[in-house]
């Protein structure tokens, strides 16, 4: 093969290779598909993004509302302020009807602590205090819960805990 025979076989193959490219860039049969493909991956990714960011908004609520039934619980009166233990069952059968038996890796914890104003120490939470005044009494439960999102991806949250805090004083 010489020199012009390679320039005119190279010279077909151009012609050849143009000609399919005219005719592909004309078809319009599979743009709508492909766009698809190119685009698809996108927005599942936001779908399953919006469905973990609702399921984690969705459990933050239902611990505030078991934290707050905890806390309604010492309410009730003076001596049930002392009952940390009832404290945390009651929020935890708040987290039973909030949730139905789901309620796995819910952690509540009611703290107590006493005092007077402008005092310093424990001065306990019998008695009263040294102006005269019942000493006040500070609860507060807090609920905890960590969740995994549906999806993990390498170097995104792989868990998450959801903390809610609710403190109320007794007198």
């Amino acid at each position: 093969m010489n020199i012009s025979q390679g320039k005119t076989l190279l010279g077909s193959m151009a012609r050849k290779c143009r000609g399919f490219l005219a005719r592909l860039s004309a078809d319009k049969c599979g743009n709508v598909l492909t766009e698809m493909a190119l685009v698809m991956p996108m927005f599942a990714t936001l779908a399953v993004g919006t469905f973990d960011m609702g399921r984690f908004a969705i459990e933050q609520t239902r611990l505030e509302q078991v934290a707050r039934a905890g806390a309604q619980y010492a309410l009730q009166n003076i001596a049930l302020a002392g009952d940390t233990a009832g404290m945390e069952n009651e929020a935890i059968q708040a987290a039973l009807v909030a949730a139905g038996p789901d309620t796995a890796g819910i952690t509540v914890v009611a703290t107590r602590a006493c005092g007077c104003p402008g005092s310093s120490g424990d001065p306990g939470c019998s008695g009263f205090c040294d102006d005269g005044n019942v000493k006040s009494v500070e609860l507060t439960v807090t609920a905890t819960h960590t969740l995994t999102p549906l999806f993990s991806f390498p170097s995104f949250i792989q868990t998450t805990t959801l903390v809610a805090d609710v403190t109320v004083q007794v007198q």
